[in-house]
């Protein structure tokens, strides 16, 4: 197994669990409430907004927000073939009409 993913079956302890919670409650992730001796969290923010922020800012620091810069490193690359940016064209048009 990959050891990249071998913290996923390790248990964490209770001091490190609380003080991801506190981050993420302190970030604005989660609301956080105490009914007697147990705290309860809830999401604050759904996983697709999440996603959404953290793909804009990945794309933000990775190509200076240049679709353009993007697209063509993905071309020089081999990483998109013609057809794929035939399907980005067919898309954008379709996006942009009217």
């Amino acid at each position: 197994m990959c050891g990249y993913f071998r913290w996923a079956l390790t248990p964490w302890n209770l001091s490190a669990l609380q003080t991801l919670l506190g981050r993420l409650v302190n970030r604005g992730f989660l609301a956080t409430e105490k009914r007697g001796k147990s705290r309860f969290y809830d999401p604050l923010v759904t996983e697709e907004a999440y996603l959404a922020e953290d793909s804009r800012r990945y794309f933000q620091k990775w190509t200076g927000g240049s679709l353009r810069d993007l697209v063509a490193c993905l071309y020089e690359t081999h990483s998109v073939t013609k057809e794929d940016l035939e399907e980005l064209k067919a898309f954008i048009e379709e996006e942009t009409k009217g």
